[in-house]
């Protein structure tokens, strides 16, 4: 059948056209409602247990020991405080307090030990974190170093006291009919002075060199990235290993997860002793 213009009539082709296009828009308003509901649940870190529940951390600006003059060292703290805030069970100062206490104290920097603690007094921190970057490349794959020291105000962050099945902190029972004195005889006898330096030691510390191009590190960058992306990024997870800002995210992550590592190890209830004989 043609048209009295000559040419073919398209007798019914405009709303099978239109009804496909409904379809269409149908399908992809329904993908886009499915891929919304899959929302995945990112990794998210937790502190150890303290006698006094959690504690309060500050972080000191790191220091750049790379090599490199183009790292950013407050960007790097800003994240690394971020990575810290989002830990459950631990309370973080923000970075801009901590500036602000070293100004007022006429600290420039954080040289040693005792000027972490004294920085702890100051803020009526439990403890201060103090760190460098030790290695730093932004391009694909990149490179990030970094090491992390703890140093906890005298007194705080102490392990809590093992719980008894009725509640109740238990406490090591006395000997039986007093002191034994082949125990006595047999003790070591504790030193009078605690040894140098016992004091400066940190309460725990965490050092990584976080290659891109290591499998391994690899592994790690996509199960952080999980929850934390748009599946719809043609990159996917791949896109913390081409942004230097998202990868900092991720290693700073890490470096807070490290930390976390050792300091629940340091609190960790020791292990029971088998009694002799068995």
């Amino acid at each position: 059948m043609t048209s009295p213009t000559g040419w073919p009539r398209r007798t019914g082709s405009l709303p099978v056209r239109a009804a496909a296009a409904l379809a269409l828009a149908a399908c992809a308003v329904l993908a886009s409602c499915a891929s919304e509901d899959k929302l995945g649940n990112p990794r998210v870190l937790a502190a150890p247990a303290y006698e006094g529940g959690a504690p309060l951390w500050a972080f000191v600006p790191l220091r750049n020991e790379s090599g490199v003059s183009t790292v950013d060292t407050a960007t790097l703290t800003d994240q690394l405080v971020y990575a810290a805030q989002q830990v459950q069970g631990l309370r973080v100062v923000p970075l801009n307090r901590t500036l602000a206490a070293m100004r007022a104290a006429e600290l420039l920097s954080i040289d040693s030990p005792a000027q972490a603690r004294r920085l702890a007094e100051i803020m009526g921190v439990d403890g201060i974190v103090v760190g460098s970057v030790t290695a730093w490349d932004p391009y694909d794959p990149p490179k990030l170093g970094m090491s992390l020291a703890l140093f906890a105000r005298p007194g705080a962050m102490r392990p809590p006291p093992a719980i008894g099945p009725d509640g109740k902190p238990l406490t090591p029972p006395p000997p039986p009919g007093g002191v034994d004195p082949v125990t006595l005889r047999t003790s070591p006898t504790p030193p009078l002075t605690p040894p140098p330096g016992w004091s400066d030691r940190p309460s725990a510390t965490a050092s990584e060199h976080l290659d891109g191009a290591n499998h391994a590190v690899q592994a790690a960058v996509k199960d952080y990235a999980e929850g934390r992306h748009e599946t719809i990024s043609a990159l996917g997870w791949r896109r913390y290993l081409a942004s230097s800002r998202l990868y900092a995210d991720f290693a700073c992550f890490r470096m807070v997860e490290r930390l976390l590592d050792a300091e629940r190890q340091r609190v960790a209830p020791p292990a029971p002793v088998a009694a002799a004989g068995r």
